[in-house]
């Protein structure tokens, strides 16, 4: 009897261990709410991120990448852009710019966009046909933009994700948009 006992609460704590470990949405979702981390870059910003974002490399010039610290977890990319020293009217620019360019593709479909003297989001759905795409392996994904102006800057914060990602992204952006602060650039 005692050797069954042992042997359940073996088995009970090896499936807790092994859930502990699982990094799915809801688990990602979880964490979001607990732990942060504030990340300052040289194109002149500072952002907290949850704790599941590491940073990679510069992208481009001017635009860090944030992924997953997890390598298992594929299917959602952030990225921050400085879109170039302005004000308002830089930011309703690149809100047209990007609102034009996904309304002219085919397999997107914008399904939100606002635009104000100091921020913008646009949000879209699209149809993936790019085999070549390493960062989400489904053929659907969302892709959400908020520019901003931040002191003397116009920036801007990109997420691409699954759909499985999705209720933990809308849960996320108020917290990194309301900690998106300009810093004086090191470069």
């Amino acid at each position: 009897m005692k050797l069954r006992s042992v042997t359940l609460v073996c088995i009970l704590l090896s499936f807790l261990c092994l859930r502990a470990n699982a990094q799915g949405p809801r688990e990602l979702a979880t964490s979001v709410s607990r732990r942060w981390h504030t990340y300052s870059d040289t194109i002149g910003y500072r952002v907290a991120l949850p704790d599941f974002f590491k940073k990679g490399n510069l992208a481009r010039n001017r635009t860090s990448q944030y992924q997953p610290v997890d390598t298992n977890v594929t299917g959602i990319i952030l990225f921050i852009s400085l879109v170039g020293n302005g004000n308002s009217d830089l930011l309703k620019k690149r809100y047209e710019q990007l609102a034009n360019a996904l309304t002219r593709q085919e397999d997107t479909k914008v399904e939100y966009k606002h635009l104000t003297k100091t921020s913008f989001v646009v949000s879209s759905v699209k149809i993936d046909d790019d085999e070549h795409d390493k960062n989400c392996n489904e053929q659907r994904y969302f892709w959400y933009a908020r520019g901003m102006v931040a002191g003397k800057n116009v920036y801007e914060i990109s997420i691409r994700y699954q759909p499985e990602y999705q209720k933990m992204i809308k849960k996320i952006i108020p917290k990194i948009a309301a900690s998106f602060k300009e810093i004086a650039s090191t470069e």
